[in-house]
């Protein structure tokens, strides 16, 4: 069954959305929303290797909004500790988190919008 272009997009923004919902969340509760983002990276795993591509869209969207904040932060993060001491603190593992949840959420998005354009 043929997916149209609009519902597909329209998919990957309401994702985009809750993504950067999770992501703003990670300073009133970041216990929560890395979980959140933990179980965004395995059901984004899982739609790759079933046919679940629909899901797959929207885990996708779900990571580059939230990676997209991460990164936010852990650029924001660095250069504050440019300006001021930040002691023994690093941004590092933040800057690495995003960086994966970004990278995941890009590849499986292009993999199941790729996949869905084909079927």
């Amino acid at each position: 069954m043929a997916v149209s272009r609009r519902q597909i997009w329209g998919d990957f923004a309401a994702a985009l959305a809750v993504g950067l919902l999770v992501g703003m969340l990670v300073s009133l509760m970041p216990s929560v929303s890395v979980a959140v983002i933990v179980v965004a990276l395995a059901v984004a795993i899982a739609s790759l290797s079933r046919a679940d591509r629909q899901r797959g869209v929207q885990a996708s969207g779900v990571l580059v909004g939230s990676g997209a904040l991460y990164l936010y932060g852990a650029i924001n993060t660095t250069l504050a500790c440019m300006d001021d001491r930040c002691g023994n603190g690093t941004p590092l593992p933040l800057l690495l988190f995003a960086l994966m949840t970004l990278g995941v959420g890009v590849a499986t998005g292009a993999s199941s919008i790729i996949a869905r354009r084909r079927e």
